[in-house]
């Protein structure tokens, strides 16, 4: 009997959301604090991508270096249909990544407050005035990070369900393949398929 090759199909995108999970659990537990929020829409914006990309890949003409929007608009016409960008779940993709390339590509602003003060009051206020963009609120937003991990499984499971795919990160599975010695090409090889459902990653 040959010796055996073991290998599993490894799913970056499934890793990406793992980590993303440890965040929305982190959440969950009341232990993030509003300075972490930036980094999950950050992370939230990643992990869309990647999931984006591993759907797309089994394409012959996937672009990699497309746009975001650009690959969604293309697995939508991959199977004849459009985007629906004003409507969930795809608006939240477009709520995330305008987010996320503000933070990206944004230029320096200057905001000031409606009204003049004394300059003996000058210091005070400045230590407590809100003086961020408007766009910038989410990123300090706990309540919108709880929605966001409301929305982030209808997306996915959306593009998914475009190729008839439950997303990697809602029911995990890994092929585990033993292949027969390869100085051995006709003799038989013997598949492992598990299936691992977990208890949850992201709730």
């Amino acid at each position: 009997m040959g010796n055996y090759v073991i290998y599993r199909d490894f799913m970056a995108h499934a890793a990406v959301v793992q980590s993303l999970g440890a965040l929305f659990r982190r959440l969950d537990a009341g232990q993030l604090m509003e300075e972490e929020v930036m980094p999950l829409i950050v992370f939230t914006a990643f992990s869309i991508e990647a999931y984006v990309n591993s759907l797309g890949s089994r394409g012959a003409d996937w672009n990699e270096r497309a746009g975001w929007r650009a690959k969604i608009e293309k697995l939508h016409s991959m199977v004849g249909q459009t985007c629906a960008w004003d409507k969930e779940p795809l608006d939240f993709a477009v709520e995330v990544f305008t987010i996320r390339n503000q933070l990206a590509h944004g230029k320096p602003e200057r905001i000031e407050m409606a009204f003049t003060v004394p300059p003996e009051e000058a210091a005070d206020y400045l230590s407590h005035a809100d003086l961020s963009p408007e766009w910038f609120a989410p990123c300090l937003s706990l309540e919108w990070a709880r929605a966001a991990k409301e929305r982030f499984l209808p997306l996915t499971s959306h593009l998914g369900a475009l190729f008839g795919q439950i997303p990697a990160h809602i029911a995990h599975a890994s092929m585990t393949q033993f292949d027969r010695s390869r100085s051995d090409p006709d003799a038989p090889t013997t598949f492992i398929f598990e299936m691992n459902i977990p208890r949850s990653i992201l709730y």
